[in-house]
């Protein structure tokens, strides 16, 4: 019965919050889009298996990753993953962002800008625009976007289709943004899944469940709180405008946009959370708890509304409060140490924070879309917190939904 209320009221939340758009609903479209979601919660609480075509796809992105470190450690050594001239006393330590993880943006932005410029991405995406609108009203190249945040990162998604970005709506990119923060990157799903392994077996399929659930979710909060009243289809840039005289030219061009992005996402990243830390230090000379414990308070109620004990949900509370302020990196490591917590509080936590919907994944797609959009940045700032509510949203969804059947 929790789960089911629960439910009921982010309807009824997503609903109040688009009233001003309700004569622009598509009721058909939503519907089958809520329907879809429990299916599949349904489908995916009764059986642990499959999923290996997700599975191999998510493997392609892999290779994108490796052949990146392999990179980064021919050029920064140890720091970057490779072999260390010392013992290393802490693994888990080691792991330093800025040589592991921005490296691959501008890898795939000179990625991007060779597949625009050889015709490829166009291709799919007007191959897409002919094939998901007769369902559902969404343009090429947000769907591409939709479906890419299942196997890429937070601003690798919306790099991969850059060339489209500055003819999307308001509305559009909001979906597009909330997509990708209602979902976790392939590159580390198994990361994430290995964390949680010996808590929760079969951790990887329940990941890869849960991004998929996520996806009709974010979709149908999307077109309830902003619907898509203008696509952006028929202003879709020709392939001309892609071209460069040359590919190694494109790949050049790639790359450096991809550098002045890194240094955006990394000026900015730091100074989100350097804010949120000056934040703590100012709480505890006041005798006060910590933001996350404070944020933790208000969200129990959540956590019990998506179907776990009011007992667990007291300290589940402020690991969810960690997942938003911090990342889902350090509330999965906090979750893995619970071992006396349920089985289904487990599962159900797994998912509902089965996202990158958190204060630096906002950081990273303010840094990275005010290079591609720098004309858009107020909008972008604006829209960047309201996908961060429906990410969660969304997640919180689909905690809520595999709670129901479990």
């Amino acid at each position: 019965m929790q789960a089911i209320l629960g439910l009921l009221l982010i309807l009824v939340f997503s609903i109040f919050l688009g009233r001003q758009y309700r004569r622009s609903w598509n009721v058909k479209v939503i519907a089958l889009l809520w329907i879809v979601a429990l299916v599949m919660s349904w489908i995916f609480s009764k059986a642990v298996s499959g999923l290996s075509f997700f599975v191999k796809l998510n493997q392609l992105v892999n290779v994108l990753s490796d052949s990146t470190q392999k990179a980064t450690t021919f050029l920064f050594g140890y720091l970057a993953g490779g072999k260390a001239p010392f013992e290393v006393i802490d693994p888990s330590s080691s792991m330093i962002i800025v040589f592991y993880v921005f490296p691959i943006i501008i890898f795939l932005s000179a990625l991007s800008s060779l597949l625009f410029h050889w015709g490829i991405i166009p291709f799919i995406v007007n191959g897409l625009t002919k094939l998901i609108k007769r369902v559902i009203p969404l343009s090429g190249p947000l769907t591409f976007g939709v479906i890419l945040s299942l196997f890429l990162g937070t601003i690798e998604t919306p790099l991969a289709i850059k060339n489209y970005l500055k003819k999307m709506t308001p509305h559009e990119l909001l979906l597009l943004m909330s997509a990708t923060l209602s979902t976790i990157a392939g590159t580390v799903m198994v990361l994430y899944a290995q964390i949680l392994g010996q808590v929760l077996p079969e951790s990887l399929f329940h990941m890869v469940s849960a991004s998929l659930v996520s996806l009709p979710v974010v979709i149908a909060l999307c077109l309830t709180i902003a619907p898509l009243e203008d696509l952006s289809d028929h202003e879709l840039p020709h392939l001309s405008e892609f071209r460069r005289p040359s590919a190694i030219l494109a790949y050049i061009e790639g790359t450096v946009e991809g550098l002045q992005m890194v240094l955006s996402i990394v000026a900015i990243l730091l100074s989100f959370m350097a804010g949120l830390h000056l934040i703590d230090f100012i709480l505890e000379a006041l005798s006060l708890p910590s933001l996350a414990t404070i944020l933790g308070q208000g969200l129990k109620l959540i956590v019990w509304l998506l179907g776990v004990s009011w007992e667990e949900s007291q300290y589940l509370g402020v690991v969810l409060a960690k997942k938003i302020l911090i990342n889902e990196f350090v509330a999965y490591l906090d979750l893995s140490a619970l071992s006396k917590l349920s089985e289904k509080s487990k599962l159900i936590m797994t998912y509902a924070m089965c996202g990158f919907a958190n204060l630096a994944s906002v950081g990273i797609l303010i840094g990275g879309l005010q290079r591609l959009l720098p004309d858009r940045i107020q909008e972008i700032v604006k829209i960047s917190f309201k996908a961060l509510l429906i990410g969660n949203l969304a997640t919180w969804t689909t905690g809520a939904m595999i709670g129901l059947f479990s």
